[in-house]
């Protein structure tokens, strides 16, 4: 009998590790080419239709002080803003401006092709519109217009605007022709542009990159005070009156897919321009997973200032001098929701307002607001388990559970009243986790029932743990692991506080698993997690990494979605952590940590860091600034908090790791238990009334000094500066932050 039950254990745990992902991959389609040809290619050359002209302009429709207008001559869209200081016009296309030199640059939209081995460069105003090949209608509060773009102008000849597909496609024979419909809708307030499109030519042919409205806003010149909004890291503004040169801005929304290498991403799919009194925020709704956010200061080589979306649609990559194309292409729709401001709401403040608002409709974003209690939480991040980086590669102890009891127990002793305790490296592989799905407290910490005394610790005093997991990744590979392009299998290395704070821990590669199997993860975790009485759990890999699954067909645009239903569940008993906070994953979050509160790029008195981010999420989600004590300035970190409404975190161990001194230096909970208490009071003092409101302004008042605005009429002044500085008759000391109600 022991013998039979020792071969069920084996059966279930061989089942076990190949349904821990449990999707059976299909075989990835690639298009391979040793070398590609670049061409530019243009059915009739007009560069004045490049630009949108007042003289054109058709009202379509009107709403409030908003009117939708049409140029029928270069197929632009244009909106009015009028208002009673004066009368602002938002077009697609640049307005021609006396004495400019002329550019060929803008376009409604772009397409990148390959065909027969070619890249072919496409655009709607020299490929369709100035050819004759687009017709449009009046809609129900707006307008479409249908594009047809091909290489082949003889096609374009023989083909009656608005005739079948069928009809195209008997025309064009194996040439290029892409059918766009790109549809403009005035609701609300607000300019909704979707884009649509159909291959009715070559088969083979790839679409992989599309631009779209990228030079909505677009001018040439700039005065003082205008600026482009863009989400780089917690958010920057580009100084466009400033004579400083900006190297061209791309970002990629929510991180980077499989196969590429981008040095800025971004949590939310937003930007935004300011333009004298007026300004508009734009919201990437469909397709905001495959965006890229690109922006340009106007000089020698960019003829505008500019900001808007492209979309790569058609994963990629280069290999050994080899091009690698996927056939798997996301063809649903791509979407942009444009919102207008004016005057004292024409801020980076003011775009974060109407943004936020876009993402609570589009229900990116919950309605709900935090939750206060009468304490201020303090974030203390403590780590488990890490594997040194000796030839032995063994687990060192770093906390156990019943030594995080004690950390707790000393934090209260001390005043602290409200702690979130998240618990790094404490389930089965330490800092390098295992998937959730087989995941259990470590018996070197103590197990599952010291983990559970944690828990039942934690909540007698109202403080949450928040138990580090890993939902879509593991520390090992599979056959059902997601691969790139070219078909090895996707890859990447944790960054945890070790490593950053230069200490040898052993990191290895993490996979991605089948994002099918989540919802057996989820199920898999709530049913052992709740008989251990946790409080939280931390999500720590799928609200930062996301890609395209080639090998089961599923878009990142599918990947997100599924990700964020797929942690509702997890937020009915417990409270949830999400690790980054890309957009997608924070509907059913408490607390984000390690929200972006830098930019990604160096910043410059050009290149200005803003809390575009904090400003959006500010009442609705909290956030922590974590590892304060592993900056090189902590006075000046925790400042930052309070400007950002920021909850700050530190990351702690009860055992050293390396005998070197520095190791407890940074990490020790004795050397920073007074700092952090001074921390939590000092904070909570002026922020923990404010955690349900929205920050509706923020400012720099003078050099190194700002104000952050509440909606309850509180100002809370930061001077970062060594010298006392006074606003208003109130006196700020050196280093020190002032509330004012």
């Amino acid at each position: 009998m022991k013998i039979l039950y020792k071969i069920f254990l084996i059966i279930l745990c061989v089942t076990v590790c190949f349904t821990c992902f449990g999707c059976s991959p299909g075989k990835a389609s690639l298009t391979i080419i040793d070398a590609l040809e670049e061409i530019q290619y243009t059915l009739s050359k007009d560069v004045l239709m490049h630009y949108s002209s007042t003289d054109n302009l058709k009202e379509i429709d009107t709403s409030g002080l908003i009117t939708l207008l049409f140029d029928e001559k270069t197929g632009s869209v244009s909106v009015r803003i009028t208002n009673s200081a004066e009368s602002k016009l938002w077009s697609a296309l640049p307005q021609l401006a006396e004495n400019e030199v002329l550019s060929d640059e803008a376009a409604i939209f772009s397409l990148e092709v390959i065909h027969d081995d070619k890249r072919y460069i496409l655009n709607s105003q020299d490929d369709s519109v100035a050819p004759g090949g687009y017709y449009w209608n009046e809609t129900q509060n707006g307008f479409e217009v249908t594009y047809l773009i091909t290489d082949n102008a003889e096609c374009l000849k023989s083909i009656d605007l608005g005739a079948t597909d069928e009809a195209y496609k008997t025309a064009v024979n194996d040439n290029i022709l892409y059918k766009v419909v790109v549809t403009y809708t005035l609701k609300d307030g607000c300019l909704y542009a979707s884009f649509d499109w159909i291959n009715l030519g070559n088969k083979d042919d790839i679409l992989v990159n599309i631009g779209f409205l990228e030079y909505f806003g677009a001018q040439s010149s700039a005065q003082d005070g205008d600026y482009i909004l863009v989400p780089d890291g917690c958010g920057a503004i580009i100084d466009l009156a400033s004579a400083d040169k900006i190297e061209p801005i791309d970002i990629a929304v929510y991180g980077n897919d499989i196969s590429e290498k981008n040095l800025l991403t971004s949590v939310v799919a937003a930007y935004g321009m300011k333009s004298g009194n007026d300004a508009f925020a734009a919201v990437i709704e469909d397709g905001d997973a495959l965006a890229r956010i690109t922006a340009a200061k106007s000089d020698e080589q960019n003829d505008f200032n500019r900001v808007g979306a492209s979309f790569k649609i058609t994963p990629n990559e280069s290999d050994d001098d080899k091009l690698y194309y996927s056939d798997f292409t996301y063809e649903g729709k791509l979407s942009i929701c444009f919102r207008f401001l004016s005057g004292a709401n024409a801020t980076y403040a003011g775009m974060a307002a109407a943004c936020r608002e876009q993402l609570v409709r589009n229900f990116t974003l919950s309605t709900r607001s935090v939750e206060v209690g009468e304490y201020m939480p303090v974030m203390v991040n403590v780590i488990g388990s890490a594997a040194s980086d000796s030839s032995f590669a063994t687990k060192k102890k770093l906390t156990t559970f019943t030594e995080a009891v004690d950390i707790l127990s000393r934090m209260k002793s001390k005043g602290i009243n409200n702690v979130y305790l998240r618990y790094s490296g404490a389930l089965t592989g330490g800092i390098d986790e295992s998937n959730a799905v087989k995941a259990v407290p470590l018996s070197s910490l103590g197990g599952t029932d010291e983990f559970t005394k944690l828990n039942d610790y934690a909540s007698g005093l109202n403080f949450k743990v928040f138990v580090d997991l890993a939902l879509i990744s593991t520390n090992q590979s599979s056959g059902n692991s997601v691969r790139n392009v070219s078909g090895k299998k996707f890859s990447y290395l944790i960054s945890d506080f070790i490593t950053t704070a230069g200490f040898p821990v052993k990191s290895s590669e993490r996979y991605i698993g089948c994002v099918k199997k989540l919802e057996d993860t989820v199920l898999s975790v709530l049913d052992r997690f709740d008989e251990m009485d946790s409080t939280g759990y931390c999500i720590t890999d799928a609200g930062e990494i996301l890609i395209t699954d080639i090998s089961h067909k599923i878009s990142r645009i599918d990947v997100a979605g599924e990700i964020s239903s797929k942690i509702a569940p997890l937020s009915t008993s417990s409270s949830v952590m999400i690790n980054k906070g890309n957009f997608y994953s924070l509907k059913n979050a408490d607390v984000v940590s390690s929200l972006p509160m830098t930019t990604g790029r160096t910043a410059t008195e050009s290149y200005i860091s803003v809390p575009f981010v904090q400003l959006i999420l500010h009442g609705i989600t909290e956030y922590t600034y974590d590892a304060i004590n592993l900056k090189s300035d902590s006075k000046t970190a925790l400042l930052k908090c309070v400007e950002y409404g920021a909850i700050p975190g530190f990351v702690l161990t009860n055992n050293v790791l390396d005998k070197d001194e520095k190791y407890s230096e940074i990490f020790a909970v004795d050397n920073w238990l007074n700092f952090i208490y001074d921390a939590y009071s000092s904070s909570g003092e002026v922020l923990n009334d404010l955690r349900s409101s929205r920050i509706t302004n923020h400012y720099l008042v003078s050099s190194g000094v700002y104000c952050t605005e509440y909606e309850s009429t509180t100002r809370i002044y930061v001077n970062y500066t060594n010298e006392p500085v006074t606003v208003s008759g109130i006196t700020v000391e050196p280093m020190s932050f002032f509330r004012v109600n």
